[in-house]
């Protein structure tokens, strides 16, 4: 079976083990720092609490996004969380330079980017959390290699040694991204997992390109190394 994954025996498939609702709860409750920004630039007060406002706020924000990127792998190669990750760069940055130099003139500065990070940041999270189109798995050996030059020919290959980070990714013209990585079950068995971050109703490159050929005999392990 060279034109899609073997299920009947080599490759099962499974969902995404994830929960948001934590996630988006604690999103929920760093908006309130955000929403005493916005109050203290409507009302002109506690002008001195501004820069030490606008800190926790960034702080407060970027908790429930790192658990929300914690839960599935490949997440920083989205297009959104990509641009959410420069929002608050760009926020550290100047935070800390108008605190360095004392340029509390320029605190609306930080303020706009902290509040402009809350559109960007759910953008990121809500596009992972309808990215649930099912990935599969098969059993591997960690000492063997992945086939990964004759597998995966368009895929920007990290390692072909079994890791459970990320080996190799994709990303389609139209911003679908695909990893492939090591994983191990409760019980310690290992798998080798391809797992598209894309919804259930986009399934125009759910082969990513991949060459199933190299990957559907009952154990395929190799000396190639990327």
């Amino acid at each position: 079976m060279g034109d899609g994954p073997d299920t009947e025996g080599v490759w099962t498939p499974y969902r995404p083990e994830t929960s948001y609702a934590p996630t988006m709860l604690l999103f929920s409750w760093a908006l309130l720092p955000v929403g005493f920004q916005i109050l203290m630039v409507m009302f002109q007060r506690f002008e001195n609490a501004r820069m030490p406002l606008a800190l926790f706020s960034a702080v407060a924000l970027l908790v429930p996004f790192s658990t929300g990127l914690n839960q599935r792998k490949g997440s920083v190669r989205t297009h959104a969380v990509q641009l959410a990750i420069i929002g608050f760069s760009m926020t550290g940055f100047f935070l800390l330079v108008i605190w360095a130099l004392d340029l509390r003139e320029w605190w609306w500065v930080p303020y706009g980017l902290t509040v402009g990070c809350v559109p960007l940041m759910f953008n990121a999270l809500d596009g992972l959390a309808r990215s649930n189109q099912p990935g599969w798995q098969r059993s591997w050996l960690p000492s063997a290699s992945v086939p990964v030059l004759k597998a995966f020919p368009e895929w920007n290959v990290v390692t072909a040694r079994w890791t459970p980070s990320v080996m190799a990714w994709i990303r389609t013209d139209l911003g679908h991204v695909a990893v492939m990585y090591g994983h191990k079950d409760e019980e310690g068995q290992p798998s080798l997992r391809i797992e598209p971050l894309m919804p259930m109703e986009a399934e125009a490159e759910l082969m990513f390109g991949i060459r199933w050929e190299h990957l559907n005999t009952p154990f395929s392990g190799s000396d190639e190394e990327s």
